[in-house]
C-alpha cells in the first residue's frame, strides 16, 4: 500500500479478451508477443509433416459471440489429423506412462496407432488408463505430485483440449494465465516481472489453493463442461478420465479404496492371492498354534504344511462347519484361519460365534472371503481382524490378472496389522503390477452384475442336478456361484463328465464369467480327504440352458456306467 494507505491497483490492468479478435495482451504489460496465441491451434513438430487442419474458426466465431451457445457436435473435430499434430507436438524424451509406451514406440507404427485410435474413440471403445504418479521434490523439503498419463491418453487429451479452447479461449482475459494457449505460468512471472519493473510496486499476493486439483469436486466440474458443452461424446471422454484413477508407487490407491470401502475397512493389493495369504500368516507369532479348516484352498494348506514341518507352528486342521469341533480346537490357539464356504467342499462356518470365541481367547482371526465376496458377507462386520481376497477370482472376474489383497479394520489394531501388511508386501516383492491393479479395478465395478447373474445360473444348476441320476452328492450352499457334485462311477465317472463339455472349460480357477469345471483332486495337493469323483463348478454369466445343455449331455455319458440296482 502507499503512504496514504490506499491499496494498489493492479500491476496488470484489465485486457482485451485472448483471441483472434482483439489486441494483444503484451501489449498492455510492455513486453514481445508471447509465442502462440488462443487463436491457433497445436503446432506439430518438425517431423510431423501437414499439421491439423484448421476447422475450429466457427466454434469460435459462435463461442466469442453467443456466450450462451451450447455445443451439440464436437468429437468430429478429433479427427486423425489432429490427433497426429497433437503426438508431434509431445516432448519426445518425456517420462512414458503405466504402460510404459514411448513416443518413440508408439511411432514406429504411428498411422496404424492413430487410425486404431480414432476408431476406438468414434465407436466408444476408447478406455482411459490410470496416471502414474511421481513427485517431484520442493525447495522446502516437501514434494510435489504429478501425474503421468499414458502417451495415447495425452495425445487423445491434447487433440479434445485443442477443440475446446476454441470455445472456452473466448471467455478469458489477457491478464489470466495459466494451462492455455501462450499464457503458461512462466508467462505469468514474465508479465509479472514487467510490471513491476514499470509501476510502483508494495505488495504481491501470492496464494496457494493447496490440494486443490486433489479435492476438487469432478460431478461440480462436469455441471460445468454441460454448460457450453452438449456433445454427449466429448462429456464421456471427460469422464473417463476423470475416472481412470490414479497409480501411486505402484500401488492402485482407486482400488484398493475400493475393495476397503465393500469389506468395511482398509485395503492392501498383493501381487498375487498367495503372496496376500503369505502376508497374513506372516503375522502369525513364531510357534504359533493355528487353527485353520480341513477343507480350504490348497495353496494355504501347502503354507500351513510348511510351517509345521520347519517348526514355526504347530497347525490343528478342523471341520469349520462343525462350531462345537472349532471351540475345542481354539484352547490354546493364537490364530484362527477360516474359510466359508471352503474350497472345494463349500462347509460353511458360523463366522461370527468362531470369531467371537477365538478373540476370547486373545487369538486373531483371518478369513478367506474369495468364495463369498464382500457382497455376500464382510468377514470384518463378524469379527475377523484380516480379510484375504484372490482378487484375480471374482473381484476382478476376468481370467486375465494374478493379483491377491488383504483387508483390516479401520481401527487402532487393524491399523497395526495394516503396517505390518505393508511391510512385508515391501519386503518380499509382492508389490502388485500397475496394469493388473488397473484392470482388476474395471473388473470390479461389474462385479455385482457378473455375481448376480453367476449366482442366478448356479441356484438353477443346483435344482436341476440335485435328482439328476449321474450324480450321487450336490454341494451347494444355497448362495454363490460354485457348486460341487460328486458324480456316480467313482474318479472314471467325473472325468467323463469334465471332458465331455463343450461349453464348459475343464480348467483350474474360478470366479471369472466364463464357466469352468475341473476333478480337484487331480493335483497332488488336494487334501485327501475330497472324493475322488468331486467336480468343482465355477458358474459363469452364459445362457443358463445352455449351460445345462451342455452339462447334461455330458452327465448323461455316465449314467450308462452307473450299475443298476
Amino acid at each position: 500500500m502507499h503512504d496514504r494507505e490506499k491499496s494498489d491497483g493492479r500491476v496488470l490492468p484489465v485486457k482485451l479478451p485472448n483471441n483472434s479478435q482483439g489486441g494483444a495482451a503484451e501489449a498492455v504489460e510492455g513486453r514481445r508477443p508471447a509465442k502462440g496465441n488462443a487463436a491457433g491451434e497445436t503446432r506439430p513438430g518438425p517431423s510431423a509433416g501437414q499439421g491439423a487442419p484448421s476447422e475450429l474458426g466457427r466454434v469460435r466465431r459462435v463461442a466469442a459471440t453467443d456466450k450462451e451457445a451450447r455445443f451439440t457436435a464436437l468429437l468430429h473435430h478429433v479427427d486423425v489429423d489432429r490427433l497426429r499434430a497433437a503426438y508431434f507436438a509431445l516432448r519426445p524424451k518425456a517420462a512414458p506412462g503405466v504402460d510404459g509406451v514411448t513416443w518413440h514406440e508408439y511411432g514406429q507404427s504411428l498411422e496404424g496407432n492413430l487410425e486404431d485410435l480414432h476408431a476406438r474413440v468414434h465407436r466408444g471403445g476408447y478406455r482411459a488408463k490410470p496416471s502414474r504418479r511421481v513427485f517431484i521434490p520442493k525447495p522446502d523439503g516437501r514434494q510435489r505430485p504429478l501425474g503421468v498419463a499414458a502417451l495415447e491418453d495425452k495425445i487423445l487429451q491434447r487433440a479434445v483440449v485443442e477443440v475446446l479452447n476454441a470455445i472456452y479461449e473466448q471467455d478469458f482475459v489477457g491478464f489470466s494465465y495459466g494451462f492455455r494457449p501462450g499464457r503458461k505460468p512462466h508467462d505469468a512471472l514474465d508479465a509479472l516481472a514487467a510490471g513491476i519493473m514499470t509501476r510502483r510496486v508494495n505488495w504481491v499476493l501470492d496464494a496457494d489453493f493447496r490440494d486443490y486439483f486433489s479435492s476438487l469436486d469432478h460431478r461440480w466440474l462436469e455441471r460445468f463442461l454441460e454448460h457450453r458443452i452438449a456433445d454427449r461424446r466429448v462429456l464421456r471422454l471427460i469422464q473417463k478420465w476423470l475416472a481412470a484413477g490414479v497409480i501411486e508407487e505402484g500401488t492402485w490407491t482407486a482400488f484398493e479404496e475400493a475393495l476397503g470401502a465393500l469389506e468395511g475397512g482398509s485395503a492392501l493389493v498383493f501381487s498375487s492371492g498367495m503372496a496376500a495369504i503369505a502376508a497374513a500368516l506372516s503375522l502369525a507369532p513364531a510357534g504359533a498354534v493355528i487353527v485353520a479348516p480341513t477343507h480350504a484352498y490348497s495353496g494355504t494348506g501347502a503354507i500351513l504344511e510348511s510351517f509345521q514341518q520347519e517348526g514355526r507352528a504347530i497347525v490343528r486342521r478342523v471341520d469349520v462347519s462343525d462350531s462345537e469341533a472349532v471351540l475345542a480346537a481354539l484352547e490354546g490357539a493364537d490364530v484362527l484361519w477360516a474359510e466359508s464356504p471352503t474350497n472345494p467342499m463349500l462347509e460353511v462356518a458360523d463366522l461370527p460365534r468362531i470369531f467371537e470365541a477365538a478373540h476370547a481367547l486373545g487369538a486373531l482371526t483371518m478369513c478367506d472371503n474369495t468364495f463369498a465376496t464382500p457382497l455376500v458377507q464382510q468377514p470384518l462386520s463378524m469379527g475377523a481382524d484380516v480379510v484375504v481376497h484372490s482378487v484375480t477370482k471374482y473381484l476382478a472376474g476376468h481370467s486375465d490378472v494374478i493379483l491377491g489383497a488383504t483387508v483390516t479394520a479401520r481401527s487402532e489394531r487393524g491399523d497395526r496389522f495394516q503396517a505390518a501388511l505393508a511391510q512385508h508386501r515391501l519386503l518380499h516383492g509382492a508389490i502388485a503390477g500397475p496394469m493388473e491393479t488397473w484392470l482388476a479395478l474395471r473388473g470390479m465395478r461389474t462385479m455385482h452384475l457378473r455375481v448376480e447373474r453367476s449366482s442366478a445360473n448356479a441356484a438353477v444348476l443346483a435344482l436341476r442336478l440335485q435328482d439328476h441320476p449321474a450324480v450321487q452328492r450336490l454341494r451347494y450352499p444355497g448362495f454363490g456361484s460354485i457348486i460341487a457334485i460328486e458324480v456316480r462311477g467313482g474318479l472314471q465317472g467325473a472325468e467323463t463328465v469334465a471332458t465331455g463339455v463343450r461349453l464348459w472349460t475343464h480348467a483350474t480357477s474360478l470366479g471369472g464369467v466364463e464357466s469352468l469345471i475341473e476333478r480337484r483332486r487331480r493335483h497332488p495337493a488336494e487334501a485327501t480327504t475330497v472324493p475322488e469323483n468331486l467336480l468343482r463348478l465355477s458358474v459363469g454369466v452364459e445362457d443358463i440352458e445352455d449351460l445345462w445343455r451342455d452339462l447334461e449331455g455330458a452327465l448323461a455319458r455316465v449314467v450308462p456306467l452307473v450299475p443298476s440296482d
